[in-house]
């Protein structure tokens, strides 16, 4: 993650105003909606396979709910409430109880819940 108060290199200098990416998600290849809870500290993604849950500010993939039946056109993602959201996809409305994942306990950039071993840091 850069410090968005920092110079980047090849650009020169920042004028007043201009912004600099700070991070990006892997693995978010396409995204129909995103919703960002910035309380919790999560970025949620829609894709035509269900969600990908993120952490706002490590950039680190925590979780993944597949949620079958979506057909080619989920979208209009929004957030209900703490932790529930809601989105329509083939003719129907979806409510998501989402519990807050676990945070990424061995540091070594997968969430817990998608971790292969989440208290040893894995080699990425």
């Amino acid at each position: 993650m850069t410090d968005p108060s920092s110079t980047p290199a090849s650009t020169g200098p920042r004028r007043s105003g201009e912004s600099a990416a700070v991070g990006t998600y892997s693995g978010v290849s396409f995204a129909r909606s995103v919703v960002v809870d910035s309380e919790a500290g999560f970025v949620y993604f829609l894709t035509t396979s269900g969600l990908l849950i993120y952490d706002l500010s490590a950039f680190v993939l925590l979780a993944t709910l597949p949620i079958p039946g979506l057909g080619n056109f989920p979208g209009s993602l929004v957030q209900v409430g703490p932790g529930a959201l809601a989105f329509r996809a083939s003719g129907r409305l979806f409510l998501v109880d989402v519990t807050p994942p676990d945070a990424d306990g061995d540091g070594d950039g997968t969430g817990d819940l998608v971790d292969n071993c989440p208290e040893v840091s894995n080699p990425l």
